[in-house]
């Protein structure tokens, strides 16, 4: 068992919950940030209203509920935004506004999140680092690849540790709905074999042109974007 760990510069994690912010306002939000402090309704899946560069789900995401009702948001207001859609634009006007008087606290709140991302994605390349230490290593050397496992756990959450994603990335053989995806042993990784397993995902075989356009997004953030990588070498333990 590998005994070391993995853990970025506290000033490269700084430029990327910069970065990832950039990454996250075009690929959940395309670029506009007038609807940041506005809440929307995706109409996909078991979603309801969101708000934010990170889209909070209000419904399904009780820090967010947590965070509205912190600045004044009642239990109905509450409710009607756990709401699969069916909200009026007068009937938004107000919640709209509302959330807009706590910019400032609404951007402490998603910085805060961004953070724990980035706490995450360490998390995630230390499991990796224990099964398949070449692929950890390229991760932990490219930003670009750290991104695009980020917009990831944004859209479907946290990478479980024993989860599909840690076990293709460590090399087992992974169904999905739109086939089986394995890589090769000494592949070298890149962003094209993360979009391919993300388009083989069940909700992308479901929506193909939302997926694909939200790759292409991210594609686009991604090429605008210039970090310099973390030190090649994990910290030891």
């Amino acid at each position: 068992m590998s005994t070391n760990i993995i853990k970025f510069d506290p000033a490269y994690a700084a430029q990327l919950t910069v970065d990832l912010q950039t990454v996250l306002l075009a690929t959940e939000l395309g670029g506009r940030t007038s609807k940041v402090a506005v809440f929307s309704y995706a109409g996909t899946g078991n979603s309801t209203y969101s708000f934010g560069v990170l889209q909070f789900d209000v419904g399904n995401n009780p820090l967010a509920r947590a965070f509205l009702a912190s600045i004044g948001f009642s239990t109905t207001q509450l409710d009607q935004l756990s709401s699969p859609g069916g909200l009026t634009a007068d009937d938004l006007a107000p919640l709209n506004a509302l959330l807009q008087q706590n910019q400032a606290a609404l951007d402490d709140f998603t910085q805060q999140q961004l953070q724990s991302y980035i706490t995450g994605l360490e998390s995630t390349l230390n499991v990796i680092q224990e099964r398949a230490p070449d692929v950890a290593q390229q991760l932990y050397a490219s930003p670009t690849l750290q991104l695009r496992l980020l917009d990831y756990m944004n859209q479907y959450g946290p990478i479980d540790p024993k989860g599909p994603m840690v076990n293709w990335l460590c090399g087992d053989a992974v169904v999905l709905s739109g086939g089986t995806v394995q890589l090769a042993t000494g592949q070298t990784l890149t962003g094209d074999d993360i979009t391919d397993f993300i388009l083989r995902t069940r909700y992308a075989v479901g929506a193909p042109t939302a997926a694909r356009s939200r790759e292409d997004r991210l594609n686009s953030a991604l090429a605008s974007i210039q970090t310099p990588s973390p030190s090649p070498s994990p910290v030891a333990a």
